[in-house]
């Protein structure tokens, strides 16, 4: 086992091995995930010839006006709000999880399904179809 350091203030339950270990294995059980959602990722239910895109917020309130402010002035948000296409797909999902002292903890989810421009179809149509006469596999 690991030895922590004595912290040169009073003890914090942070510091403690037990805090530490588990940490660590909750780690080790987020990168096993991440590893296998990563993995998934190609049977994402993305229209074809778009590309996905998603941006993660986290607000630390649940008062609406205050979430409204912060998400106005995401510039990465308004990127996605200024797209110059009718085309555009947007979806969201919402997680609120209650923490100590009334306090929440938000988590928002904006994501966007954006067509392609046609001169990027086109040229993965055409390396697929060099993948394929040269006779590589091409996932998809």
């Amino acid at each position: 086992t690991k030895r922590q350091k004595k912290p040169w203030g009073s003890p914090s339950p942070f510091n403690s091995t037990a805090y530490v270990e588990q940490c660590e294995t909750q780690w080790k059980q987020y990168w096993e995930q991440r590893k296998a959602m990563d993995e998934a990722r190609e049977f994402l239910p993305v229209k074809e010839n778009y590309v996905l895109s998603g941006l993660p917020l986290h607000f630390s309130s649940s008062d609406l006006k205050e979430i409204r402010k912060n998400l106005l002035s995401c510039k990465p948000l308004m990127e996605y709000f200024s797209l110059g296409t009718d085309d555009a797909i947007f979806f969201t999902c919402v997680k609120v999880f209650p923490m100590p002292s009334m306090v929440t903890s938000v988590w928002v989810f904006v994501g966007v399904q954006v067509p392609l421009p046609p001169e990027t179809v086109l040229e993965l149509a055409q390396q697929e179809k060099e993948d394929f006469m040269r006779g590589e596999d091409h996932p998809g």
